[in-house]
């Protein structure tokens, strides 16, 4: 393994494994108030940026890296482009407190996919791999928090003091719990068709079908079940049309489709896990709250419109909204909040342009987990803040392409002959010389 990849590697475990909640426990002033600058920062960004370095540096000359990106992967560095526009401006307006988020949420992923683009297939696989395991961990602490009632690694506020939540929700590895869904369900969407083995991808469904109900994320569940279903309908029809359904295929779907039902029935009867969504399928506080969010327009001046508020401003007129402090739960505001219009124009110019190059290439379920992910995290704050989710997803899809079967390519057909087989006898066209009297007979002509 070359080392640019091996960083970056140990870089994604750093993301799931070192949490900020369990940074500031360690004295980490990561999402507290107070601290350095370099506190600010989430130790896997530093990584990252070594694994560019190291990938700059591995062609001797660092310049040929940059023409190397700007032609193969002209989106992501537009994609960076901008980004250092807007935080260049960010930092002159507002002061270097600022770049935090966008260093981890949004430098991180573009980083990623300039590693990614000089990583050999078999590092891509070793990373998708990863992610999935650590996925599959964190849903597995989710679900343990959850029947324990307790969270191992309790939240706290920015002032240090304890967080409590109005009901039990756990917060396993990925920061918040509708940062933990939008992962978990992103991550089902794209690595399940991958997996041969109907056992294992049965025992992936069930349980982070079950971390997404102790996530209690009701759009992510909501989301990943419409995706499933699609995906089961498309293979379905597909076998049938093609009539290459099989009787194993048959049993499976008929097991499918009677045993998650089963078993999220008997989670809901006989546990706690999916309690929030149970209590609250009708349009409660929370619902309410992600439309009295927009009363944050009314409250922004002219100038702030343009140019952006700061995030401390945010958080007052957010805690005035209502007459309580409310998380505005819509990135898309909270940026155009942050950013001003004219920076926020270019935002979501250049995060589209970065999009695009995720659904370049993908697989079908590749592309479902990429909308997935883009309507279930406008139904939150998980990439207004400092946050993982984006980086990786960006690796996990980035790496999938390594594990779809290489075509090969249809080789030009040469005229070969066979070594045991004579050349046929080619007999020359001949005709009679001007003024000879001698006729040519059938037998000496081949006509």
């Amino acid at each position: 393994m070359k080392l640019p990849g091996l960083l970056l590697l140990l870089s994604l475990i750093m993301m799931v494994l070192l949490p900020g909640i369990l940074l500031d426990r360690f004295g980490i002033f990561y999402t507290r108030i107070g601290g350095a600058m370099w506190e600010k920062i989430h130790p896997s960004t530093y990584i990252c940026l070594l694994a560019v370095l190291a990938a700059a540096f591995a062609r001797a000359d660092p310049m040929r890296f940059v023409v190397y990106l700007a032609r193969q992967e002209p989106r992501v560095m537009l994609f960076f482009a901008g980004l250092v526009a807007i935080a260049l401006t960010t930092f002159m307006l507002e002061g270097i407190a600022e770049l935090g988020f966008l260093l981890d949420t949004f430098f991180v992923p573009a980083m990623i996919a300039m590693i990614l683009s000089v990583t050999p297939p078999a590092t891509r696989r070793l990373i998708f791999k990863t992610i999935v395991a650590l996925v599959i961990a964190n849903a597995i602490v989710g679900i343990v928090e959850t029947a324990l009632q307790e969270q191992f690694i309790p939240p706290t506020n920015a002032d240090g003091s304890p967080y409590f939540d109005l009901q039990f929700r756990p917060w396993a590895l990925l920061q918040h719990p509708l940062n933990n869904a939008l992962v978990t369900a992103t991550t089902l969407i794209i690595a399940y068709p991958m997996i041969r083995s109907s056992l294992w991808r049965l025992a992936l469904l069930l349980l982070l079908l079950t971390a997404l109900f102790a996530f209690g994320g009701r759009a992510a569940f909501a989301g990943s079940v419409a995706a499933l279903t699609l995906m089961l309908a498309a293979a379905l029809g597909g076998g049938l049309l093609s009539r290459r359904f099989t009787y194993g295929q048959s049993i499976y779907v008929l097991v499918l489709v009677m045993a998650v039902p089963m078993v999220l029935a008997v989670l809901l009867a006989t546990t706690n896990i999916g309690e929030r969504i149970a209590d609250n399928l009708s349009w409660d506080s929370s619902a309410e709250t992600r439309l009295q969010v927009y009363r944050l327009l009314d409250m922004m001046s002219g100038q702030d419109l343009w140019f952006g508020i700061g995030s401390r401003r945010l958080a007052e007129m957010s805690s005035a909204i209502g007459g309580q402090g409310i998380i505005i739960e819509n990135f898309w505001l909270v940026l155009l909040a942050r950013l001003g219009l004219l920076q926020f124009v270019l935002f979501v110019a250049i995060f589209a342009l970065f999009l695009s190059r995720l659904w370049q290439g993908a697989a079908g379920n590749v592309r479902l987990g990429l909308v997935l992910f883009m309507l279930v995290a406008s139904t939150n704050n998980s990439l207004s803040v400092k946050g993982n989710a984006l980086s990786l997803i960006t690796a996990l899809i980035l790496c999938a392409q390594a594990l779809r079967p290489a075509v090969p390519r249809a080789m030009p057909q040469r005229h070969t002959l066979h070594p045991l087989r004579r050349p046929p006898l080619i007999r020359p066209r001949l005709r009679p010389l001007p003024g000879s009297a001698q006729r040519m007979t059938s037998a000496d002509v081949e006509h």
